[in-house]
């Protein structure tokens, strides 16, 4: 599909298409989300909990010995 293709497709301007593709996009997750949907894929979010170390651990990451 062409970057043209897949703006008529998502109702976009091809140069956003484009600055998809780049890695260049700052805009909407909704516009995001029509794109990666006309290219079969789907948008998931997931959270992460932080990392918590204790003193001891950390010890062991930064054991300058």
């Amino acid at each position: 599909m062409s970057q043209s293709e897949a703006a008529d497709c998502i109702g976009v301007d091809r140069s956003l298409v484009s600055r998809i593709e780049t890695g260049c996009y700052t805009g909407s997750l909704k516009i995001y989300e029509r794109y990666l949907t006309s290219m079969g894929y789907v948008l998931a979010i997931e959270t992460e909990v932080p990392q918590q170390f204790d003193f001891d651990t950390l010890r062991d990451v930064f054991n300058d010995d």
